[in-house]
């Protein structure tokens, strides 16, 4: 089965580059059925038929043989939460109790969400900082998708959304970042004020109601009515520019002050990976930080972007349950996460 697969290999999406703060780009657009109740007021079967109505529709695209088709419900929470790690599924997704679905593109780079907050949540992943590139891809997906099933539309108010923020033109535009500096100089509450102020979020690791790890975070803009789809790319980009600068400036200033704290620091932390016996997700995300950051700054770690991208995406605790074949406890997981991690470095 696809979820399987997806627990063997990480995502081709991730950001080897470890030069960059930049680790992917999701473009993610909003779109509901015509003639349908929007998925949270609809009742099962009303959900049921909007979910089949998608499915019966996309079997007509060329190419279907690369989608996948996942009922919700046929998952345990294991299989659910490695939709949410691999950034397929959202949080609501994985614990919703609405008749829901996911197409998935075998290549990992597109999904689709059904009956989500919106009927259908079209998403599209690549490596890096990619807005034009992911945009055009996403904008293809969702322009061949409408030519098959008619999209809730208005004149003067653009698609219709289940939340008024998502409507005009559906667009989320979000990347991750890896902002190591600026958390450790505790700046991103303040970062995200004045973001706030731009219209623009900050998310945590597997966006919205999830927390931040390893100092990774999830930027996005937060309204898509008024605003056209470049307006939205030109907003996201000149942010990004201005983050790479101020993550570029913390760094230097922190290594300047301290810097053989800043190395004790980092090399502590490729030790633990090298030699821990057990390791939760949360210590692990909080070393392979510190990696990536002593990489960033030209340190000899021996350690290339690839297995740090395996690191991130592969020991996630579903990832670990699903290539065990069976339930662990906490305990269990952190010893089988501490011996994966042993395999990668060496």
């Amino acid at each position: 089965m696809i979820l399987k697969n997806l627990s063997e290999k990480s995502c081709e999406w991730l950001n080897s580059d470890t030069a960059t703060p930049f680790i992917s780009t999701r473009i993610r657009y909003a779109r509901n059925l015509a003639g349908f109740v929007f998925p949270s007021r609809a009742n099962p079967s009303e959900q049921l038929k909007a979910r089949n109505a998608v499915f019966r529709a996309l079997v007509k695209l060329p190419e279907w043989e690369r989608y996948e088709k996942i009922e919700m419900e046929e998952l345990d929470i294991t299989d659910r939460r490695l939709l949410m790690e691999r950034h397929m599924a959202s949080y609501d997704l994985v614990f919703t109790e609405r008749v829901s679905g996911l197409v998935i593109d075998k290549s990992g780079l597109m999904c689709i969400m059904l009956n989500e907050e919106d009927h259908l949540r079209i998403q599209v992943f690549a490596r890096g900082l990619d807005f034009g590139g992911s945009s055009a891809l996403g904008a293809g997906v969702s322009k061949e998708i409408s030519s098959v099933l008619k999209f809730a539309f208005h004149p003067e108010f653009g698609y219709l959304t289940a939340c008024p923020t998502n409507a005009g033109t559906g667009l989320r535009i979000s990347f991750l970042a890896h902002l190591p500096a600026l958390s450790r100089e505790g700046l991103i509450g303040e970062l995200m004020d004045s973001l706030g102020r731009l219209g623009v979020v900050i998310r945590g690791f597997y966006g919205e109601a999830t927390k931040p790890l390893g100092n990774f975070f999830q930027v996005s803009n937060q309204v898509t009515m008024g605003v056209t789809e470049d307006e939205i790319t030109e907003k996201l980009t000149a942010i990004s520019n201005q983050l790479e600068k101020t993550e570029r400036r913390s760094s230097d200033k922190l290594f300047k002050k301290n810097k053989m704290e800043m190395l004790d620091r980092i090399y502590r932390s490729y030790g633990i990976l090298q030699f821990a016996r057990k390791l939760s997700y949360e210590e692990l995300m909080s070393c392979v930080s510190d990696i990536r950051w002593g990489l960033r700054e030209g340190m000899a770690i021996p350690v290339g972007g690839d297995k740090i991208n395996d690191l991130i995406m592969l020991a996630q605790p579903a990832h670990i349950e699903e290539r065990a074949e069976k339930n662990l406890t906490p305990d269990e997981r952190d010893v089988l996460r501490a011996e994966f991690v042993k395999q990668i470095l060496n």
